[in-house]
């Protein structure tokens, strides 16, 4: 397999997991907060949202290797 066609592959794996990462978190974030801990809910939220941002880097990786 060609390095280009193995990072395309690469680029697809960690950009569906990158999302599935960002619903956990967000989920996890939510349990912080019911079991009162606000602060920790805070920093799973914003880790969450970082995580999200990452999916448009992804998206120009991808357009990159077509």
């Amino acid at each position: 397999m060609e390095d280009i066609e193995k990072i395309k592959r690469l680029i697809e794996h960690w950009a569906e997991h990158n999302i599935e990462h960002a619903k956990t978190y967000y989920e996890w974030a939510e349990k912080a907060k019911a079991s009162g801990n606000n602060k920790l809910h805070e920093i799973l939220i914003e880790i969450a949202d970082m995580t999200k941002k990452m999916d448009s880097l992804f998206q120009r990786a991808k357009d990159l290797v077509k």
